[in-house]
């Protein structure tokens, strides 16, 4: 496995932290800062095998520079790096409550099919287009994007 694919592998774990405490404000946050320092490490990486290459670097840069979601995220790191930690734009927190109930005389009781209360948690960013979205979906559409640059790099030789 190169340094690029276990990096991606990081941020893939990371991105699979974020989903599994999703509910958890902070350790949210903490696997969301994780993720975009593994994720912008990749590019990094290919940069570094690119940099002094003109040919290979221009192949690079028409990639890298016109990819809205790959620019996003390296903002996101360098803010989140060099000025404040980064975290979701928005939460919202919606209760499902089944609350019929049966009163007979003075007392009343749940109805038989009657389910407690639920919730759903959603955490969104503003994304490239600056457009809320949810955050796991946005960070999936970055790992995507990364992909896709491996590959396109890999099939048109600019990188191993």
């Amino acid at each position: 496995m190169t340094k690029k694919e276990d990096r991606l592998a990081e941020a893939e774990y990371f991105l699979e932290k974020m989903t599994k405490h999703y509910a958890d404000t902070k350790a949210l946050n903490f696997n969301y800062s994780a993720f975009l320092n593994a994720s912008r490490s990749v590019i990094q990486y290919i940069f570094e095998e690119v940099e002094h290459k003109p040919t290979k670097r221009a192949l690079y840069d028409t990639f890298v520079g016109k990819n809205e979601v790959i620019q996003f995220f390296r903002d996101k790191r360098n803010i989140n790096i060099h000025e404040r930690p980064v975290t979701n734009d928005s939460r919202s927190v919606t209760i499902h409550a089944n609350c019929t109930y049966v009163i007979t005389g003075q007392k009343e009781q749940p109805a038989k099919n009657w389910k407690p209360p639920t919730s759903t948690v959603v955490n969104k960013i503003t994304n490239w287009n600056d457009v809320e979205e949810e955050i796991v979906e946005a960070c999936t559409n970055y790992v995507d994007e990364i992909k896709k640059l491996l590959a396109d790099g890999r099939s048109k030789g600019y990188i191993i």
